[in-house]
């Protein structure tokens, strides 16, 4: 889905902590749109990336919830690329996604979609992936996640004397790349496109295709990627859950972690309606 850029305006509220009821009562009256980040909010952070799996309690929650699209529709939405993202999931039935953070959906009719314009960054991301190979130090801690059609470095490991320079570096390439843009999220620095995408661009995409309206829509998240679907949604009188310990966020509401995530999600598989 192309669109103009959200407003870019740093968030200065501190989101207030999630009402315990809110969001039951909110789905007992509508058919909900329940949208979830994975990293750090159904599945605890770590450093071995590859092996982030959810919350146990949460993955059966989220696999209940989908038995029924009748009462509530459920997405999960990612900075992850979506072979990926639906295999640390575990589950595909009867959910919606979107990964590599808005640039890739499953939709409704099960089929995956590019959004418009990806093409066009082709060649730049080419220059990316051929600077990276050259550039990232090897077994210092750096990983470089080639998701075709991003490219991320991952410093987790990384000792931050080394990081600063080399990420320095990578975003001063990847903004001299006229298609592309730099995105930092919790300890990665992403080019993608430019203009093209956003978590933001996900959610208006999920919605557009349930005809689920903003307000009747819920987004859970914990990254600075996820301030883009704060941003967009509680405006509109969505509810905006951010993950974590309390900072300036453009979420209306907090929780601390994602064990209180998993827990919401096994009380919401009694508390919607006729599940």
């Amino acid at each position: 889905m192309s669109r103009k850029p959200p407003p870019t305006s740093d968030p200065v509220n501190i989101p207030a902590p999630l009402p315990p009821r809110l969001i039951a009562e909110r789905f007992a009256k509508t058919h909900p749109l329940l949208c979830l980040d994975f990293d750090g909010t159904i599945s605890e952070l770590t450093n071995d990336l590859w092996n982030a799996v959810p919350i146990p309690r949460a993955k059966d929650a989220i696999a209940e919830l989908a038995r029924h699209p009748h009462k509530i529709t459920v997405a999960i939405v990612s900075g992850r690329d979506l072979d990926t993202l639906i295999r640390l999931l575990g589950l595909r039935d009867g959910l919606l996604f979107a990964g590599t953070h808005g640039l890739e959906f499953i939709g409704r009719d099960g089929v995956r979609h590019h959004a418009p314009g990806v093409e066009r960054c082709a060649d730049d991301m080419k220059m990316v992936r051929e600077f990276l190979a050259k550039s990232i130090p090897k077994d210092r801690g750096f990983f470089v996640e080639d998701k075709v059609l991003t490219m991320t470095i991952n410093y987790r490991n990384a000792n931050p004397d080394d990081a600063r320079p080399v990420l320095e570096a990578f975003d001063n390439f990847v903004r001299k790349r006229p298609t592309l843009q730099v995105l930092h999220g919790k300890m990665v620095h992403e080019a993608l496109p430019r203009g093209i995408g956003g978590k933001g661009a996900a959610i208006e995409f999920f919605m557009h295709d349930t005809g689920i309206d903003a307000p009747s829509t819920i987004y859970i998240g914990d990254d600075t990627t996820d301030e883009d679907a704060f941003r967009m949604l509680a405006p509109k009188g969505g509810i905006t859950v951010m993950v974590g310990a309390a900072r300036a966020s453009h979420a209306e509401y907090r929780v601390d972690t994602p064990s209180v995530v998993a827990d919401l999600l096994v009380n919401l598989t009694s508390a919607t309606p006729s599940l």
